[in-house]
């Protein structure tokens, strides 16, 4: 059984997908670091567009972010799902992966009919995730059983599942059929890392199956959760204004609204 170091501030937490949801800031790193901004004209559900506003960032009432490209971006629209308790670094990664190609690589965020599932499982197969077929579906597992990558083996338009235990029930991050094959690959990419906590933010269930490890976090401020996080945070931007979509997950600031570029 994983020990616990005397650790009082915060933790590295393995394996990522026990550790719980963390702290939802990627939609602030988006705007102040990416330029990502708050559309003027927009459904209240809509929280950021990219600069070209080409992809949107959405939260909806039911408590889940989405990320879409419509078109003409891509043939046919793309779109990530990620649920509440789903691990943040998880989101982010994305995030900030699809920010930094649309800005730098956009051919690498174009929705393909090649699934992105292949690359993502040979990531977790490499670092022993098992691999299984069951109930028509393809599947990476986690060496726990807690956690799995699954797609249907016999639909060539189908979503690809991303899975964890969490305190209550499962959480989830659903990758459309056309999702860029990147995305899909940052995702296990950042599976595999450790989450940054707090002692007192750890899932009840499953804390007897985490190993913990001290964090050197400084009291000047919270550092970041990832190698993503890093290079977002490594960004020049300008300070932003509060979104009341995001109010209650957290207080970091978004850009006020304005008009989409050239538009």
């Amino acid at each position: 059984m994983p020990t616990a170091p005397t650790i009082t501030d915060h933790v590295l937490v393995r394996p990522l997908h026990l550790a719980g949801p963390g702290t939802e800031d990627f939609a602030f790193h988006l705007g102040a670091y990416y330029g990502w901004y708050r559309p003027e004209r927009a459904d209240a559900d809509v929280v950021l567009a990219s600069p070209n506003g080409d992809l949107t960032l959405t939260r909806h009432p039911t408590g889940r972010w989405q990320v879409t490209a419509p078109s003409p971006i891509t043939p046919t629209a793309w779109s990530i799902g990620f649920d509440d308790l789903a691990p943040s670094e998880i989101t982010a990664a994305v995030l900030y992966t699809l920010a930094a190609c649309e800005e730098n690589a956009p051919a690498m965020v174009v929705g393909s009919e090649s699934s992105g599932y292949a690359a993502a499982f040979g990531i977790l197969h490499a670092a022993g995730w098992a691999p299984q077929r069951r109930d028509g579906h393809q599947i990476a597992l986690a060496p726990d059983r807690l956690a799995a990558l699954a797609r249907p083996m016999f639909t060539k338009s189908a979503d690809t599942v991303l899975t964890g235990a969490a305190d209550t029930g499962t959480w989830n991050v659903v990758f459309s059929d056309r999702a860029p094959s990147v995305l899909l690959q940052s995702a296990a990419t950042e599976l595999l890392q450790p989450a940054l906590r707090r002692p007192t933010d750890l899932p009840v269930l499953h804390r007897d199956r985490m190993a913990l490890e001290q964090a050197d976090v400084r009291a000047t401020g919270r550092a970041p959760l990832s190698a993503a996080a890093r290079a977002a945070r490594s960004r020049t931007g300008a300070p932003a204004t509060a979104h009341p979509a995001v109010a209650a997950v957290t207080a970091a600031a978004l850009p006020a609204a304005r008009r989409a570029p050239g538009r």
